[in-house]
Parts: C-alpha cells; structure tokens; sequence
C-alpha cells in the first residue's frame, strides 16, 4: 500500500541525508583546508556551494545529453520499438481521444470484450511503462511518454487500421 504521507517523509527524508552528507564533506575539507582558523564557517559555506553548483552542472549536462541524444537518435528508435510491441501484442487501434498512453493501456486491461491475449500484452506493456520513472528517471521516461504517445499516433493510422 502507497501512502502520500510516507512518500514525503521519504522524499525530506532523502533531502535532509543529501544536504547532510554535502554538509559533513564541505567541514571536512573546510578544516582540512584551513585548519582550526576563525574562517572555518566561511570557507565550509564556500565549498558547500560548490559542491551544489558542481552538483547543478553534472545535472544539466545530463539533461542536455539526454535531449540531444532523444532529439536526434532516441525518438525514433523508440517509436519503432513501441510500435513493434504494439504490433506484437495485436491491440485495438486506440480512439481518436486518449488521455494519456498509460490510460489507453489501463481501458485495454480492463475491458472483458478484448481477447486474453491482447489484455495481457496491454498488462505487460502497461507494467513496463509504470516502472520507467523508477528505473529510467524522470527526464528518461518523460522522453518515453513523448515517444509512446507518438507511436500510439502512428499505430492508429497504420495499414488496416480505423482512421
């Protein structure tokens, strides 16, 4: 059972243990840097702030690498391998309207008129999309959701399908 109480303690929880332990490394190399001197508060505040900034900059690169990287190669990888599952698991066409990718694998699961074969499939790919925030990151499977949506358009409009 999830609850959105124990989610938060979890999440200051992780914010309290990440500030910590920067903070207990910037003392560290605060006094080994100056020694027992009257700057050591000064010279500790300095090197936390550099360790966030180094922290910022390691996370920007990583975001400009993974746009770069899904903007001219990712994405159309992607789509291909959503559309290969799509295909593989033989589910309906999805509806003109869907409110997102997940919920038109969720109605799929849920509908006891679909064959056994097409709901597990949508079940299977449903599982593998709840888990990407966990397992990718959350820029990964934002990426994932653009590219899933994408596909979901294409497989709708592909040969044999209601336009």
């Amino acid at each position: 059972m999830v609850f959105a109480s124990r989610q938060r303690r979890a999440a200051i929880a992780a914010l309290f243990i990440k500030f910590g332990v920067d903070a207990v490394i910037a003392v560290a190399m605060s006094y080994l840097i100056t020694g027992e001197g009257e700057n050591g508060l000064v010279s500790a505040l300095i090197v936390f702030v550099i360790i966030q900034a180094v922290g910022i900059a390691i996370g920007l690169r990583n975001l400009i690498s993974a746009i770069v990287y899904y903007t001219t190669i990712g994405q159309k990888l992607q789509i291909a391998a959503f559309k290969a599952a799509l295909d593989e698991a033989k589910l309906p066409a999805p509806e003109p309207y869907e409110p997102s990718h997940d919920a038109y694998l969720s109605r799929l699961v849920g509908d006891e008129g679909l064959e056994v074969r097409a709901r597990l499939g949508a079940a299977k790919l449903l599982g593998l999309v709840e888990c990407q925030p966990a397992t990718m990151g959350l820029i990964r499977s934002f990426f994932n959701a653009m590219a899933y949506e994408k596909a979901l358009e294409e497989y709708r409009d592909g040969p044999g399908r209601a336009k």
